[in-house]
């Protein structure tokens, strides 16, 4: 095996290594659509946010929180918050952006149980007046909370698209190390050359 190549293999063995590490992004994810509901007198845009939610890897995902903090201030860019969906099973509640600069936030939890690993729910709807300047941002800080009201996971809603799971980060941590092994023996043979 030539030097270049030893190189090359003891790389890709060492990004696989990287890639194969547990990674908090890679446990849930949220996906949006965002739909332009109503013109409304006035500076007032009506909008509406759909949300799926996807546990990729935690044993289950029973209560998540998503933040509608659009821009600082005390005067906040959205107002009159409303969930527009009943999804089966769960409690939703909206909180409307309040006058000590915190943005609104929409929060919802299992009644009995969650998403288990694997599993997705969509149907997710809230509805908000948009006071601001053009469109309204589209992704948004989420948390996940355990029962105990940790936080344990968080991300940015992505808009919505196909999924392509990625493979489990034990068999990646196992392909880098095989690769990593192949590059170092090209590199003891290329120093005893030498």
């Amino acid at each position: 095996m030539s030097k270049s190549v030893g190189i090359l293999v003891s790389a890709a063995g060492l990004l696989l290594l990287g890639l194969g590490s547990p990674s908090y992004a890679d446990m849930t994810r949220i996906e949006y659509a965002l739909t332009d509901v109503a013109e409304q007198a006035g500076d007032t845009d009506r909008w509406m946010f759909e949300y799926t939610v996807f546990n990729l890897e935690l044993a289950s995902l029973d209560d998540f929180v998503i933040n509608f903090e659009f821009g600082p201030g005390i005067d906040p860019e959205i107002r009159s918050l409303v969930v527009e969906a009943d999804v089966a099973g769960w409690t939703e509640e909206v909180y409307e952006p309040s006058a000590i600069q915190l943005g609104g936030m929409f929060e919802a939890w299992a009644e009995t149980s969650g998403l288990a690993a694997g599993e997705q729910l969509g149907g997710f709807r809230v509805s908000f007046d948009w006071l601001g300047a053009g469109l309204p941002p589209g992704s948004q800080l989420y948390e996940i909370y355990d029962a105990g009201f940790n936080v344990i996971d968080s991300g940015w809603t992505v808009a919505g698209g196909p999924v392509v799971p990625a493979p489990p980060a034990v068999v990646l941590a196992l392909i880098g190390l095989s690769l990593c092994g192949v590059g170092k023996k090209s590199l003891l043979r290329l120093i005893g050359r030498a």
